[in-house]
């Protein structure tokens, strides 16, 4: 049953490699209702257009290269210990 279903992958994944727009025809719909549809959205959206009045602004993080060598540090010296206590304790 698995190598059914794992051929069954196999050739349907051939098969979209051939036509990307074989999903849409599995769901109703061929290439040309899809390509009018993609078009008519594109031209419904204006340039400059904003879902939001809101702009957002990018928050930059500022990272220390200090405070990841620390941090990585601790974890490593952490993990090193844990280690030499299991090997020390016998498990």
């Amino acid at each position: 049953m698995l190598n059914i279903a794992r051929q069954f992958y196999y050739i349907l994944a051939e098969q979209f490699d051939a036509d990307p727009f074989l999903i849409f025809t599995l769901r109703g719909r061929n290439k040309e209702q899809v390509i009018e549809a993609l078009r008519s959205e594109r031209a419904a959206a204006q340039p400059g257009d904003q879902t939001s009045s809101e702009v957002v602004q990018p928050v930059v993080a500022t990272l220390k290269l200090e405070d990841h060598i620390a941090t990585s540090g601790k974890r490593v010296l952490q993990s090193i210990l844990r280690l030499v206590n299991r090997t020390a304790s016998g498990r």
